[in-house]
């Protein structure tokens, strides 16, 4: 993705989207939401990066479009969202994205997809172009477990992760993209531990961090040529 000069000759920094989801069926709050809320609030970033943020409706038809527009405005060089994974006991990195979707499940608006796939003539899968391994050392680094994840689920999570990978493509203007589930606790010593807002957003700037630090080669690049 190519970068274009400021008005005072100066180049702008590199840029990560994060984002987050609101409130769907079972969830009212969406604590994705608040480590969102958190990040713009402090305009934090990782060192030479910028950090731009949003919170995207858990919408069928809407959700993934926000998203993407949302990342090729911005011009943005990698995009990390965010999700809860209610059930998970870490943070899950997610590998792939699924071309299937439970239609029973209904979203915000309470409407159901129409179909058991998100793209009837789509690959089975698209794989994360996120260092997954990198933010997963990443978030274990910081004091939490972390696995990475071959299921992002059947919801909107795994639904928009497809759409977005599917959309902008793997190629090389591509930005890469990511998906990162955070777990409602952790287990540990054998029992589950509540995780507070602060956890989440603790892990969640480790895994900002590594994604940044393998985007740094490639922005240099970019700002040379």
């Amino acid at each position: 993705m190519a970068h274009t000069t400021t008005k005072n000759g100066a180049r702008p920094r590199p840029a990560l989207m994060v984002t987050g989801f609101g409130p769907f069926p079972g969830a009212p709050h969406n604590p994705t939401a608040d480590v969102i809320e958190r990040l713009l609030h402090q305009q934090w970033a990782p060192p030479g990066f910028a950090v731009h943020g949003l919170v995207a409706p858990v919408l069928w038809g809407r959700s993934a479009e926000v998203i993407a527009e949302a990342i090729r405005a911005s011009g943005c060089n990698g995009a990390l969202l965010l999700g809860i994974a209610g059930k998970a006991r870490e943070f899950r990195v997610e590998m792939r994205a699924a071309n299937h979707v439970d239609r029973r499940r209904p979203d915000a608006d309470g409407k159901l997809w129409r179909g058991d796939k998100i793209d009837p003539t789509g690959p089975a899968s698209a794989r994360s172009t996120a260092p997954v391994a990198d933010m997963m050392r990443a978030i274990e680094d910081a004091g939490y477990p972390s696995v990475a994840s071959s299921d992002a689920g059947d919801y909107l999570c795994n639904f928009s992760l497809y759409r977005i990978l599917t959309g902008l493509g793997d190629g090389a203007g591509a930005p890469p993209v990511g998906f990162l589930h955070v777990p409602r606790a952790v287990l540990k010593n054998g029992e589950d531990a509540l995780l507070e807002v602060d956890d989440m957003e603790r892990a969640v700037k480790a895994a900002v961090r590594a994604f940044a630090l393998h985007l740094a080669p490639q922005t240099a690049i970019l700002a040379t040529a």
